[in-house]
C-alpha cells in the first residue's frame, strides 16, 4: 500500500522527472540552438559591423591621407606662395630703388644742366654787355674822330680858302684889270 502507493509515485515522480528532463533537455537544447544560431547571426553581424567599420576606418583613414596630403599641398602651395610674394617684393623694392636712382640722377643731371645754363646765360649776358660796350665805346670814338677830322676838314678848307681866295681875288683883281685895260675883240 504504501509500498506500491510509493512504489507508484516514484514512477510517476520519475516519468515526470524524465519528461521534464526531456522537456528541459529539448528545451533547453532549442534554447541552445537558438543561442547558437543568435550567436552565429550576431558573430555574422559583427563580422559584417566590424567589416562596415574596418571599410569606414579604411575610407577614413584614406580620407585622413588625402587630407593630410592635401594640407601638405596647400602649406606647400602657401610657402611658394610666399616665396614668390617676398621675391616679388624685393624684386619691387629693387626695382623702386633703382627707378629713385634712375630719377635722382636724371634730376641731378637737370639741375645740373640747369645750372649750366644759367652759367651761360650769365656769361653770354657779360659777353653781350662787354660787346656791347666795346661796340659803344668804338661808335663814340668813330663819332668822335669822325667830329675830329670834321672838324680839322673844316679848319683846313677854313684855311685852304682863307689862302686861296686872297690869290683868287687878288687874280680876279688883275684879270678884270686886263680886261679893263684890253678888252677882247670879240665882245665889241
Amino acid at each position: 500500500t504504501w509500498g506500491t502507493a510509493c512504489k507508484h509515485a516514484e514512477e510517476q515522480l520519475s516519468g515526470l522527472l524524465a519528461a521534464t528532463r526531456e522537456k528541459t533537455k529539448t528545451s533547453f537544447e532549442a534554447e541552445r540552438r537558438d543561442w547558437i544560431d543568435a550567436d552565429h547571426r550576431l558573430g555574422r553581424i559583427a563580422e559584417e559591423k566590424v567589416a562596415e567599420v574596418q571599410g569606414a576606418l579604411a575610407e577614413e583613414n584614406k580620407l585622413q591621407q588625402d587630407s593630410l596630403e592635401y594640407s601638405r599641398m596647400m602649406c606647400d602651395e602657401v610657402c611658394h606662395l610666399h616665396i614668390d610674394l617676398e621675391e616679388t617684393r624685393k624684386f619691387r623694392v629693387a626695382k623702386g630703388e633703382k627707378l629713385h636712382e634712375a630719377v635722382r640722377t636724371k634730376l641731378d643731371e637737370v639741375r645740373d644742366s640747369i645750372a649750366a645754363e644759367q652759367r651761360i646765360r650769365q656769361e653770354s649776358e657779360a659777353t653781350f654787355l662787354e660787346l656791347f660796350g666795346q661796340m659803344g665805346r668804338r661808335m663814340q670814338k668813330e663819332i668822335d674822330d669822325s667830329k675830329k677830322e670834321r672838324h680839322e676838314g673844316t679848319h683846313r678848307l677854313f684855311a685852304l680858302m682863307e689862302a686861296v681866295i686872297p690869290q683868287l681875288e687878288k687874280s680876279r683883281s688883275v684879270k678884270t684889270r686886263a680886261i679893263r685895260e684890253n678888252p677882247p675883240t670879240q665882245w665889241q
